[in-house]
């Protein structure tokens, strides 16, 4: 009866240990756990900040197309109304003015 109560004595200092054991060895998972989980935290935090990023570069790039198809068109534009000027004597002059420095004889031929 002696030796079996100190066999039930060791059982239950064996099984102690490895309940010891076991908790200290749940407490580093849980730990590692917590770990992890801030690190998912700060990659989703920072994937998130970077599409919010990107979308805003998306848009200022949609802007600037924009921009860039209306200076396209101004300057077609004032490449037309550039044509439309004429040169005389190296200074450029309105077209209004291009009659006025005409010699006598073009003006009277179109009237």
């Amino acid at each position: 009866l002696a030796e079996e109560l100190r066999g039930v004595k060791e059982e239950k200092e064996g099984l102690a240990e490895e309940l010891a054991y076991s908790r200290e060895e749940a407490e580093l998972c849980l730990l590692q756990l917590h770990q992890v989980q801030e690190e998912l935290e700060r990659y989703f935090l920072k994937s998130r900040d970077l599409e919010n990023q990107l979308i805003r570069q998306a848009e200022k790039l949609h802007w600037l197309r924009g921009q860039r198809e209306l200076l396209i068109r101004m300057a077609r534009v004032q490449g037309r109304k550039l044509r439309e000027f004429m040169a005389v004597d190296g200074r450029i002059v309105l077209p209004a003015l291009k009659r006025q420095c005409q010699p006598w004889w073009q003006r009277i031929a179109r009237l």
